[in-house]
């Protein structure tokens, strides 16, 4: 078990991938424990999202498997199965105003929220998040590159930044990392 909780935030969730990353993937978990139901819409992606923390990554792992043991799963089951699986001061931390509340127009994660509202705020939030996983990956790349300036390299940057370009998201590259000449 992870233990120890989530640190505290005072950035914003913010808009862009420059957001606080943290606060919007702390937005999209809690978005799918108020809304369970949201995970048959977008099971698929929440699969492939890994937070950036231990602790809120194991979270979102728990609550895939109790989705996929559970039908018709709800809001105070899926609760139930986190606190019985040692996340009761997550789910504590989400319900007290303060660090896991966001407000203004880029809080989706409501219990009042429409679920049309709710998938709209996530798949925007994923997004972000996919566009800031991207961007870290071409960085970690081309510093790899900068200290092994191997064909294999220059290969894998390249490589992830045509992802990148099919993302829109070319336009905030490291500087330096432009098409050799």
């Amino acid at each position: 078990r992870l233990s120890g909780p989530e640190p505290a935030l005072a950035d914003p969730l913010g808009k862009g991938p420059e957001g606080s990353s943290l606060q919007r993937e702390r937005e999209m978990v809690k978005a799918v424990v108020l809304h369970p139901e949201l995970l048959a819409r977008i099971e698929d992606e929440f699969s492939r999202f890994h937070a950036s923390t231990p602790r809120l990554d194991a979270l979102s792992r728990k609550i895939l498997e109790v989705a996929a043991a559970t039908p018709d799963l709800d809001r105070g089951t899926l609760a139930r199965h986190l606190e019985e699986h040692g996340f009761a001061d997550v789910l504590a931390g989400m319900a007290a105003a303060g660090d896991w509340t966001v407000r203004g127009a880029t809080a989706f994660a409501r219990a009042d929220a429409p679920l049309d509202e709710v998938e709209r705020g996530w798949r925007d939030a994923y997004a972000l998040h996919q566009e800031k996983v991207l961007r870290d990956e071409v960085e970690a790349a081309y510093v790899a590159g900068g200290a092994n300036p191997s064909a294999e390299a220059w290969e894998q940057l390249k490589a992830l930044k045509q992802v990148r370009a099919g993302h829109g998201a070319d336009h905030d590259l490291p500087a330096g990392t432009g098409e050799r000449r």
